[in-house]
C-alpha cells in the first residue's frame, strides 16, 4: 500500500489564508491546537479590525502566523513553479539531516514584495530582525535554537551550494 497523499499544507487548507480559523485545517494543528502558538510572543497581532491591514493584504499568512516552512520540503513548488499543484512533490521529515532548518521567523516585509504569502520561503526571502540580531530556527529533528542573522544571510546567500538552509533532498545542488 502506497503513502497516502494529501493537499493540506502545514499552515492551512483554504483558498483563504489570512484568518485564524483557517490554521485549523492546516497538518500541523492537530498537534498544537492552539492559534496562539502560530506567533511568536515578541511579534504583534495583526489588527484584524484595521482595513488595511486585511485589504491591503489579502491571503497573506502574516496575518495568521510569524513563522514560514522551508520552500526546501515542497521542492520550492516545484521547478518551474509548477500550475499543477498534483504535481508538487513534497518531503517527509525523515528525508532531511537533522540540521536542517525547516522553519524560522521570516522577514517582515510588505506584501508588495512578494514574500509572506503562502507560508514557505526560499531561505533568501530573509529572517526578522525582531530578536536583536539573532533568529529563531526549527530543524528537522525538532530542536529550536538561535542563529545570528550574519549567519543566516551568509547561509541563505551561498546557494546553489546546499547546506543547512538549501536543503532539499536528493537534489543537485540541494535547490530542487
Amino acid at each position: 500500500m502506497g503513502r497516502k497523499r494529501t493537499k493540506i499544507g502545514w499552515l492551512y487548507d483554504k483558498a483563504r489564508m489570512d484568518r485564524l480559523q483557517d490554521l485549523e485545517a492546516g497538518q500541523l494543528w492537530r498537534y498544537l491546537g492552539n492559534h496562539r502558538v502560530y506567533r511568536c510572543p515578541a511579534d504583534p497581532q495583526p489588527d484584524f479590525g484595521d482595513p488595511d491591514a486585511v485589504t491591503n493584504r489579502p491571503y497573506n499568512t502574516r496575518m495568521i502566523t510569524s513563522y514560514c516552512m522551508n520552500g526546501s520540503v515542497c521542492r520550492y513548488g516545484g521547478a518551474p513553479f509548477l500550475t499543477d499543484r498534483r504535481q508538487w512533490r513534497t518531503h517527509l521529515v525523515s528525508e532531511f539531516k537533522v540540521d536542517d532548518v525547516i522553519f524560522w521567523e521570516p522577514w517582515e516585509g510588505t506584501a508588495s514584495i512578494g514574500w509572506w504569502w503562502d507560508g514557505s520561503n526560499f531561505p533568501h526571502e530573509g529572517v526578522t530582525w525582531r530578536h536583536f540580531s539573532r533568529a529563531t530556527i526549527a530543524c528537522a529533528d525538532g530542536h529550536v535554537e538561535r542563529i545570528t542573522t550574519t549567519n543566516y544571510y551568509w547561509l541563505a546567500n551561498t546557494a546553489p551550494r546546499p547546506n543547512r538552509l538549501w536543503n532539499t533532498p536528493r537534489a543537485a545542488g540541494g535547490l530542487r
